[in-house]
């Protein structure tokens, strides 16, 4: 939001204006990793795995993989994901019931 704020001057009573900002606003170096929004207004950003490894009698995090930009769909494209039902205990079917 901040971002936002900065871009439109701190003019935040010009909704239209802010609510543009905040969806252009791309972090760079946010704690997670580059942050921006998706067409949809949600968040995309690197997801790590890692593991945990004793490092000079530490333990700490390692990251073992990234994968970069992840959006709420993950690999999924998403006019198709958004045709499917909202989820709940009918859907998906359970295939062992």
């Amino acid at each position: 939001m901040s971002e936002a704020l900065k871009a439109v001057g701190g003019r935040i009573e010009d909704r239209a204006a802010f609510m543009a900002a905040l969806r252009a606003v791309k972090i760079g170096d946010a704690p997670r990793g580059p942050v921006e929004m998706d067409a949809y207004g949600n968040p995309t950003q690197n997801i790590y795995i890692r593991k945990i490894e004793r490092v000079g009698g530490k333990l700490q995090n390692t990251v073992v993989h990234t994968y970069p930009r992840v959006s709420q769909f993950w690999k999924y494209n998403p006019d198709e994901f958004l045709k499917q039902p909202v989820y709940s205990r009918e859907f998906p079917p359970c295939r062992h019931c």
